[in-house]
Protein backbone atom coordinates (compact mmCIF):
# COMPACT_ATOMS: atom_id res chain seq x y z
CA UNK A 1 0.00 0.00 0.00
CA UNK A 2 1.43 3.09 -0.75
CA UNK A 3 1.01 6.87 -0.15
CA UNK A 4 -0.17 9.63 -1.89
CA UNK A 5 2.07 12.33 -2.08
CA UNK A 6 0.29 15.61 -3.34
CA UNK A 7 1.66 19.23 -3.28
CA UNK A 8 -0.86 22.28 -3.12
CA UNK A 9 0.77 26.36 -2.99
CA UNK A 10 -1.11 28.94 -1.34
CA UNK A 11 -1.58 30.78 -4.52
CA UNK A 12 0.46 31.09 -7.51
CA UNK A 13 3.52 32.89 -8.05
CA UNK A 14 3.63 36.54 -8.89
CA UNK A 15 5.24 36.91 -12.11
CA UNK A 16 8.68 38.58 -12.74
CA UNK A 17 9.48 38.63 -9.26
CA UNK A 18 11.05 36.00 -6.73
CA UNK A 19 7.77 35.64 -4.27
CA UNK A 20 7.61 33.46 -0.90
CA UNK A 21 4.59 31.43 -0.84
CA UNK A 22 3.44 28.79 1.47
CA UNK A 23 3.14 25.14 0.41
CA UNK A 24 1.08 22.36 1.68
CA UNK A 25 2.56 18.85 1.29
CA UNK A 26 -0.02 16.38 2.31
CA UNK A 27 1.18 12.30 2.82
CA UNK A 28 -2.12 10.34 2.65
CA UNK A 29 -1.54 6.67 3.61
CA UNK A 30 -4.84 4.47 2.51
CA UNK A 31 -6.89 2.42 4.70
CA UNK A 32 -5.73 -1.42 5.44
CA UNK A 33 -7.95 -3.87 3.08
CA UNK A 34 -10.36 -5.75 5.38
CA UNK A 35 -8.60 -8.25 7.03
CA UNK A 36 -5.64 -7.75 5.86
CA UNK A 37 -2.47 -8.87 8.59
CA UNK A 38 -0.58 -6.14 10.54
CA UNK A 39 3.25 -5.96 11.54
CA UNK A 40 3.38 -8.05 14.81
CA UNK A 41 4.47 -5.58 17.85
CA UNK A 42 6.59 -6.15 20.87
CA UNK A 43 5.69 -3.92 23.75
CA UNK A 44 7.84 -3.09 26.32
CA UNK A 45 5.61 -1.16 29.29
CA UNK A 46 7.65 0.62 31.55
CA UNK A 47 5.86 2.08 34.97
CA UNK A 48 7.01 4.38 37.61
CA UNK A 49 6.15 2.77 40.67
CA UNK A 50 8.27 5.07 42.81
CA UNK A 51 6.73 6.65 46.08
CA UNK A 52 4.89 9.77 44.43
CA UNK A 53 2.59 6.77 42.12
CA UNK A 54 1.40 6.06 45.34
CA UNK A 55 -2.74 5.20 45.76
CA UNK A 56 -4.33 5.74 42.85
CA UNK A 57 -1.75 6.87 40.36
CA UNK A 58 -0.43 3.00 40.12
CA UNK A 59 -3.79 1.13 41.11
CA UNK A 60 -4.87 3.38 37.51
CA UNK A 61 -1.72 2.25 35.73
CA UNK A 62 -1.65 -0.90 36.40
CA UNK A 63 -5.35 -1.26 35.18
CA UNK A 64 -4.09 0.77 32.28
CA UNK A 65 -1.71 -2.01 31.58
CA UNK A 66 -3.56 -4.62 31.82
CA UNK A 67 -6.48 -3.20 29.20
CA UNK A 68 -3.49 -2.91 27.08
CA UNK A 69 -2.07 -6.23 27.61
CA UNK A 70 -5.24 -7.90 26.80
CA UNK A 71 -5.88 -6.38 23.68
CA UNK A 72 -2.57 -7.38 21.86
CA UNK A 73 -3.08 -9.94 19.02
CA UNK A 74 -1.63 -13.93 19.23
CA UNK A 75 1.21 -13.10 17.27
CA UNK A 76 2.53 -10.18 19.56
CA UNK A 77 4.43 -9.77 22.01
CA UNK A 78 4.68 -7.84 25.58
CA UNK A 79 7.13 -7.63 28.55
CA UNK A 80 6.33 -5.34 31.71
CA UNK A 81 9.52 -3.27 33.26
CA UNK A 82 8.82 -1.52 36.82
CA UNK A 83 11.61 1.04 38.26
CA UNK A 84 11.64 3.42 41.58
CA UNK A 85 15.44 3.39 42.28
CA UNK A 86 15.79 -0.07 41.60
CA UNK A 87 14.46 -1.46 37.89
CA UNK A 88 12.72 -5.12 37.80
CA UNK A 89 11.58 -7.01 35.00
CA UNK A 90 7.82 -8.17 36.04
CA UNK A 91 7.46 -9.85 32.76
CA UNK A 92 10.20 -10.86 30.13
CA UNK A 93 8.72 -10.92 26.32
CA UNK A 94 6.54 -13.22 25.67
CA UNK A 95 3.54 -14.04 23.72
CA UNK A 96 0.11 -13.24 25.24
CA UNK A 97 -0.75 -16.73 26.36
CA UNK A 98 -1.49 -16.67 29.45
CA UNK A 99 -3.36 -13.31 30.12
CA UNK A 100 -4.36 -14.23 33.78
CA UNK A 101 -0.90 -14.44 34.43
CA UNK A 102 0.35 -11.49 32.60
CA UNK A 103 -2.46 -9.69 35.02
CA UNK A 104 -1.60 -11.01 37.73
CA UNK A 105 2.01 -10.10 37.55
CA UNK A 106 1.11 -7.01 37.13
CA UNK A 107 -0.58 -6.55 40.11
CA UNK A 108 1.97 -7.68 41.90
CA UNK A 109 3.31 -3.97 41.70
CA UNK A 110 3.92 -1.96 44.97
CA UNK A 111 5.22 1.32 45.28
CA UNK A 112 8.98 1.89 46.48
CA UNK A 113 11.37 4.42 46.89
CA UNK A 114 13.02 6.99 44.19
CA UNK A 115 12.93 7.47 40.30
CA UNK A 116 15.51 5.65 37.85
CA UNK A 117 13.95 6.64 35.18
CA UNK A 118 16.71 5.51 32.37
CA UNK A 119 17.21 2.61 34.26
CA UNK A 120 13.30 1.44 33.88
CA UNK A 121 14.09 2.80 29.83
CA UNK A 122 17.29 1.16 29.63
CA UNK A 123 16.05 -2.38 30.93
CA UNK A 124 13.42 -2.44 28.12
CA UNK A 125 15.35 -1.33 25.39
CA UNK A 126 17.58 -4.52 26.16
CA UNK A 127 14.90 -6.68 26.23
CA UNK A 128 13.69 -5.12 22.83
CA UNK A 129 17.12 -5.21 21.27
CA UNK A 130 18.27 -8.81 22.63
CA UNK A 131 14.61 -10.51 21.38
CA UNK A 132 14.57 -8.17 17.94
CA UNK A 133 12.80 -10.33 15.30
CA UNK A 134 12.65 -9.06 11.42
CA UNK A 135 9.60 -7.31 10.59
CA UNK A 136 8.15 -6.84 13.96
CA UNK A 137 7.42 -3.30 15.15
CA UNK A 138 9.27 -2.82 18.68
CA UNK A 139 8.18 -0.11 20.76
CA UNK A 140 8.62 1.08 24.58
CA UNK A 141 5.97 2.98 26.55
CA UNK A 142 7.17 4.85 29.39
CA UNK A 143 4.58 5.84 32.11
CA UNK A 144 5.97 8.41 34.63
CA UNK A 145 4.50 11.02 37.32
CA UNK A 146 7.81 12.09 38.42
CA UNK A 147 11.34 13.10 37.85
CA UNK A 148 14.77 10.94 37.60
CA UNK A 149 16.63 11.38 40.93
CA UNK A 150 18.54 8.31 40.76
CA UNK A 151 20.83 6.99 37.99
CA UNK A 152 21.43 9.38 34.63
CA UNK A 153 19.02 12.46 34.47
CA UNK A 154 20.24 14.62 31.60
CA UNK A 155 17.93 14.95 29.04
CA UNK A 156 20.29 15.46 26.24
CA UNK A 157 22.31 11.95 27.26
CA UNK A 158 19.56 10.26 27.90
CA UNK A 159 18.33 11.20 24.62
CA UNK A 160 21.55 10.05 22.77
CA UNK A 161 20.74 6.68 24.04
CA UNK A 162 17.22 6.76 22.80
CA UNK A 163 18.02 7.86 19.50
CA UNK A 164 20.63 5.05 19.20
CA UNK A 165 18.04 2.58 19.80
CA UNK A 166 15.47 4.15 17.34
CA UNK A 167 18.14 3.67 14.75
CA UNK A 168 18.27 0.24 15.39
CA UNK A 169 14.39 -0.34 15.39
CA UNK A 170 13.37 0.55 18.95
CA UNK A 171 11.15 3.92 19.40
CA UNK A 172 9.79 5.28 22.42
CA UNK A 173 6.80 6.78 23.60
CA UNK A 174 6.47 8.53 27.15
CA UNK A 175 3.16 9.57 29.27
CA UNK A 176 3.28 12.10 31.85
CA UNK A 177 0.99 12.12 34.52
CA UNK A 178 -0.11 14.47 37.23
CA UNK A 179 2.06 17.83 37.15
CA UNK A 180 5.10 17.26 38.51
CA UNK A 181 6.95 15.06 35.72
CA UNK A 182 9.80 16.54 33.55
CA UNK A 183 8.33 17.52 30.38
CA UNK A 184 11.44 18.45 29.19
CA UNK A 185 13.09 14.95 29.51
CA UNK A 186 9.65 12.77 28.60
CA UNK A 187 9.23 15.25 25.00
CA UNK A 188 13.18 14.35 24.71
CA UNK A 189 12.68 10.93 24.52
CA UNK A 190 9.61 10.73 22.72
CA UNK A 191 11.02 13.29 19.99
CA UNK A 192 14.45 11.45 19.76
CA UNK A 193 13.06 7.73 19.88
CA UNK A 194 10.23 8.23 16.88
CA UNK A 195 7.68 8.06 19.59
CA UNK A 196 4.32 9.95 21.19
CA UNK A 197 4.29 12.54 24.13
CA UNK A 198 1.14 12.00 26.09
CA UNK A 199 -0.04 14.39 29.11
CA UNK A 200 -2.20 12.43 31.29
CA UNK A 201 -3.43 15.32 33.87
CA UNK A 202 -5.66 12.84 35.70
CA UNK A 203 -4.68 9.34 36.39
CA UNK A 204 -8.00 8.85 35.04
CA UNK A 205 -6.94 9.51 31.53
CA UNK A 206 -4.42 6.49 31.61
CA UNK A 207 -6.63 4.11 29.78
CA UNK A 208 -7.73 6.19 27.58
CA UNK A 209 -4.15 7.06 26.65
CA UNK A 210 -2.81 4.07 26.02
CA UNK A 211 -5.40 2.70 24.17
CA UNK A 212 -4.55 5.60 21.79
CA UNK A 213 -0.82 4.52 21.84
CA UNK A 214 -1.83 0.99 21.01
CA UNK A 215 -4.37 1.84 18.41
CA UNK A 216 -1.24 4.21 16.65
CA UNK A 217 1.37 1.77 17.10
CA UNK A 218 -1.43 -0.99 15.05
CA UNK A 219 -1.93 1.32 12.61
CA UNK A 220 1.50 1.67 11.87
CA UNK A 221 2.64 0.52 7.62
CA UNK A 222 6.26 2.50 7.29
CA UNK A 223 9.15 3.18 9.13
CA UNK A 224 12.59 5.35 8.95
CA UNK A 225 10.20 7.71 6.51
CA UNK A 226 12.37 11.02 5.09
CA UNK A 227 11.45 13.61 3.08
CA UNK A 228 13.52 15.21 0.57
CA UNK A 229 12.98 19.12 -1.07
CA UNK A 230 15.06 20.01 -4.35
CA UNK A 231 14.51 22.46 -6.61
CA UNK A 232 13.59 25.76 -4.17
CA UNK A 233 14.97 27.44 -0.70
CA UNK A 234 13.07 26.57 2.02
CA UNK A 235 12.36 29.69 4.42
CA UNK A 236 10.59 28.07 6.48
CA UNK A 237 9.38 24.38 7.84
CA UNK A 238 6.57 25.20 9.85
CA UNK A 239 6.24 21.49 11.23
CA UNK A 240 9.39 20.67 13.74
CA UNK A 241 10.83 17.87 12.17
CA UNK A 242 14.59 16.40 12.98
CA UNK A 243 16.69 15.08 9.92
CA UNK A 244 18.31 12.27 9.09
CA UNK A 245 22.00 11.49 7.65
CA UNK A 246 21.14 12.64 4.56
CA UNK A 247 19.93 15.75 5.38
CA UNK A 248 16.44 14.75 4.43
CA UNK A 249 13.88 15.55 7.23
CA UNK A 250 12.64 12.56 9.61
CA UNK A 251 9.11 12.12 9.64
CA UNK A 252 6.71 9.94 11.46
CA UNK A 253 6.04 6.58 10.68
CA UNK A 254 3.48 5.88 7.90
CA UNK A 255 -0.07 4.93 9.48
CA UNK A 256 -3.30 3.42 7.65
CA UNK A 257 -5.83 5.89 6.60
CA UNK A 258 -4.19 8.55 8.41
CA UNK A 259 -3.11 12.14 6.65
CA UNK A 260 0.10 13.76 7.22
CA UNK A 261 -0.02 17.42 6.60
CA UNK A 262 3.56 19.63 6.41
CA UNK A 263 3.50 23.33 5.43
CA UNK A 264 6.90 24.95 3.94
CA UNK A 265 7.39 29.04 2.99
CA UNK A 266 8.95 28.92 0.19
CA UNK A 267 11.08 31.28 -1.81
CA UNK A 268 10.17 30.39 -5.83
CA UNK A 269 9.91 32.33 -9.17
CA UNK A 270 7.69 31.42 -11.92
CA UNK A 271 7.82 27.87 -13.49
CA UNK A 272 10.56 26.77 -11.03
CA UNK A 273 10.18 23.30 -10.17
CA UNK A 274 9.92 21.58 -6.72
CA UNK A 275 10.88 18.01 -6.45
CA UNK A 276 9.70 15.87 -3.49
CA UNK A 277 11.25 12.25 -2.67
CA UNK A 278 9.68 9.97 0.04
CA UNK A 279 10.95 7.20 1.42
CA UNK A 280 10.36 4.48 3.67
CA UNK A 281 10.28 1.02 4.95
CA UNK A 282 7.67 -1.30 4.67
CA UNK A 283 6.90 -3.78 7.62
CA UNK A 284 9.71 -6.71 6.19
CA UNK A 285 12.64 -4.08 5.95
CA UNK A 286 12.25 -3.37 2.63
CA UNK A 287 12.82 0.41 1.35
CA UNK A 288 10.53 2.41 -0.90
CA UNK A 289 10.48 5.46 -2.25
CA UNK A 290 7.82 8.17 -4.02
CA UNK A 291 8.58 11.34 -6.39
CA UNK A 292 6.30 13.88 -7.54
CA UNK A 293 7.20 16.98 -8.75
CA UNK A 294 5.25 20.32 -9.10
CA UNK A 295 6.00 23.40 -11.76
CA UNK A 296 4.63 26.79 -9.92
CA UNK A 297 2.82 28.98 -12.30
CA UNK A 298 2.60 32.90 -12.45
CA UNK A 299 -0.15 35.13 -12.30
CA UNK A 300 0.17 39.00 -13.22
CA UNK A 301 1.05 41.66 -11.00
CA UNK A 302 -1.89 42.82 -9.24
CA UNK A 303 -3.64 40.07 -9.53
CA UNK A 304 -5.71 39.79 -6.38
CA UNK A 305 -6.13 35.83 -5.53
CA UNK A 306 -7.52 34.23 -2.32
CA UNK A 307 -5.42 31.64 -0.57
CA UNK A 308 -6.40 28.18 -1.34
CA UNK A 309 -8.37 27.59 2.23
CA UNK A 310 -7.00 24.43 2.95
CA UNK A 311 -3.46 25.57 3.19
CA UNK A 312 -4.61 28.27 5.10
CA UNK A 313 -6.08 25.81 7.40
CA UNK A 314 -3.39 23.67 8.29
CA UNK A 315 -0.90 26.59 8.40
CA UNK A 316 -2.55 28.70 11.05
CA UNK A 317 -3.05 25.07 12.94
CA UNK A 318 0.64 25.19 12.78
CA UNK A 319 1.74 28.73 13.77
CA UNK A 320 -0.96 28.26 17.00
CA UNK A 321 0.96 25.08 17.49
CA UNK A 322 4.04 27.20 17.06
CA UNK A 323 2.71 30.35 19.66
CA UNK A 324 1.54 27.00 22.42
CA UNK A 325 5.23 26.22 22.40
CA UNK A 326 6.22 30.23 23.19
CA UNK A 327 3.31 30.00 25.81
CA UNK A 328 5.13 27.12 27.28
CA UNK A 329 8.37 28.32 27.40
CA UNK A 330 7.34 31.77 28.66
CA UNK A 331 5.21 29.75 31.93
CA UNK A 332 7.99 28.06 32.65
CA UNK A 333 9.97 31.11 33.92
CA UNK A 334 7.13 32.63 34.95
CA UNK A 335 6.35 35.49 32.55
CA UNK A 336 2.42 34.55 33.00
CA UNK A 337 1.52 38.40 30.71
CA UNK A 338 3.59 37.04 28.48
CA UNK A 339 2.56 33.88 27.78
CA UNK A 340 -1.38 35.03 27.64
CA UNK A 341 -0.37 37.70 25.16
CA UNK A 342 1.32 35.13 23.24
CA UNK A 343 -1.78 33.06 23.13
CA UNK A 344 -3.99 36.48 22.72
CA UNK A 345 -2.13 37.36 19.44
CA UNK A 346 -2.31 33.69 18.07
CA UNK A 347 -6.32 33.53 18.81
CA UNK A 348 -6.70 36.98 17.75
CA UNK A 349 -4.64 36.09 14.30
CA UNK A 350 -7.17 32.34 13.66
CA UNK A 351 -10.13 34.39 14.26
CA UNK A 352 -9.25 36.84 11.41
CA UNK A 353 -7.99 34.09 9.63
CA UNK A 354 -11.34 31.99 10.08
CA UNK A 355 -13.10 34.42 8.64
CA UNK A 356 -11.48 35.66 5.90
CA UNK A 357 -10.63 32.15 4.31
CA UNK A 358 -14.09 30.70 5.87
CA UNK A 359 -12.64 27.94 7.29
CA UNK A 360 -13.19 26.23 10.42
CA UNK A 361 -10.56 26.75 13.42
CA UNK A 362 -12.92 25.91 16.49
CA UNK A 363 -10.49 22.75 17.59
CA UNK A 364 -7.11 25.14 17.62
CA UNK A 365 -9.42 28.04 19.52
CA UNK A 366 -10.56 25.18 21.86
CA UNK A 367 -7.29 23.94 22.69
CA UNK A 368 -5.34 27.44 23.55
CA UNK A 369 -8.54 28.73 25.30
CA UNK A 370 -7.81 25.33 27.55
CA UNK A 371 -3.81 26.65 27.90
CA UNK A 372 -4.94 29.79 28.57
CA UNK A 373 -7.54 28.68 31.18
CA UNK A 374 -5.28 26.85 33.17
CA UNK A 375 -2.87 29.64 32.85
CA UNK A 376 -5.65 32.47 34.33
CA UNK A 377 -5.59 29.70 37.25
CA UNK A 378 -2.19 30.53 38.03
CA UNK A 379 -1.46 26.53 37.06
CA UNK A 380 1.64 26.79 35.12
CA UNK A 381 2.69 23.93 35.34
CA UNK A 382 -0.34 22.37 34.40
CA UNK A 383 -0.66 24.60 31.23
CA UNK A 384 3.07 24.20 30.72
CA UNK A 385 2.21 20.45 29.93
CA UNK A 386 -0.60 20.82 27.82
CA UNK A 387 0.68 23.45 25.48
CA UNK A 388 3.56 21.03 24.73
CA UNK A 389 2.01 18.11 24.15
CA UNK A 390 -0.35 19.90 22.18
CA UNK A 391 2.45 21.46 20.15
CA UNK A 392 4.37 18.37 20.14
CA UNK A 393 1.45 16.35 18.30
CA UNK A 394 0.78 19.08 15.62
CA UNK A 395 4.02 19.87 14.65
CA UNK A 396 5.46 16.22 14.59
CA UNK A 397 2.24 15.10 12.90
CA UNK A 398 1.43 13.04 15.57
CA UNK A 399 -2.26 13.89 16.14
CA UNK A 400 -4.80 10.99 16.78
Amino acid sequence: MRPKVSILPARSVTSSTTDTLDVLVRISTPVQEAGAARPPLDLVLVLDRSGSMRGLPLALAKNAAKLVVGQLGPDDRVAVVAFDHRVEVVAPLQEVKDLAQLESLIDTLQVGGSTNLFGGWQTASRLLLYGAEQGRLSRIVLVTDGRANVGLREPLIIGEHVAQAQTQGVSTSTVGVGVRYDENLLETLAGTGDGNYHFAERPDELEDTLQTELASLKATLGRRVSLGLRGVKVKDALNDFGRVHSGRLALPPLRAGRTLDLVFRLIVSDEQKLALRLAWDDATGERHSEHVMHTFLAVPQGFNELEQAEVVRVREGLLAARAQRTAAQLADIGDLSGALLALSSIRNRLQVESLRSAISLTSELHQLGEVERRLRQNNRSAASKLARKQSYAKQSGREG
